[in-house]
């Protein structure tokens, strides 16, 4: 990824952060990332974002853990996103086995 980024002595803050978000959007296609970050949120209720988080962000933030309820709306991308994979690659899998011809 290094490779991705110019020199940082030559890049503003807006430029380094849109380079974090591409790394973050690509590394949210990974299967062993979405399952990371929906298991850190789910076991760590601290975890109050997945994302680079500004000091405004941080200001108003209520320093208690957060209700299992609303760790889990946090990591709802990442948990439809490990279903429907699953769904769609057993769904491949039925399909092509459906379509062999087997004989004995």
């Amino acid at each position: 990824m290094r490779a991705l980024l110019p020199d940082p002595d030559f890049l503003d803050p807006q430029q380094i952060a849109r380079y974090n978000e591409l790394i973050l959007t690509l590394l949210r296609l990974s299967p062993g990332q979405l399952y990371t970050d929906a298991t850190t949120t789910l076991l760590m209720p601290s975890v109050r974002s997945l994302g680079p988080v500004t000091m405004e962000q941080m200001a108003g933030a209520i320093p208690a853990p957060l209700p299992f309820k609303e760790s889990l709306m946090i990591v709802w991308p990442q948990v439809s996103g490990l279903v429907a994979s699953t769904v769609v690659c057993f769904a491949i899998g039925y399909y092509i086995f459906m379509r062999r011809e087997i004989r004995s």
